[in-house]
């Protein structure tokens, strides 16, 4: 998981995407705490009753800028670029891109039949 996710950030700093600079998981999580992404999403991005999953996600960074820019109609706000800048909304994916899958339903004993 982690080789995946330094392969995807020297792909965009290659492609100039961030000017160069690596996304930052650390940073981005400190960003899902500041800006209470938490509260509709859930501490690992489990989705809650006001928004949906975000851990292994299929969006792509751009997807997923778009969407915090312009979000489709619900209660979150926008996180336009005076909020949010592209290099956070990087940091931001790269933290949800590695928070690891959950444990498979077999795995957990007090499911198992």
């Amino acid at each position: 998981m982690q080789r995946g996710i330094l392969l995807f950030a020297a792909a965009l700093a290659m492609a100039g995407w961030l000017g160069g600079q690596t996304p930052n998981a650390q940073n981005g999580r400190r960003l899902f705490e500041v800006k209470a992404c938490y509260e509709c999403h859930g501490w690992r991005g489990q989705g809650g009753l006001a928004g949906p999953r975000l851990a292994q996600t299929k969006l792509t960074l751009q997807g997923f800028r778009n969407i915090l820019r312009n979000p489709p109609p619900s209660q979150m706000p926008p996180f336009r670029a005076a909020v949010l800048t592209d290099a956070e909304v990087a940091d931001l994916f790269a933290y949800i891109q590695s928070i690891p899958p959950p444990a498979p339903a077999e795995s957990i004993p007090l499911l198992k039949p």
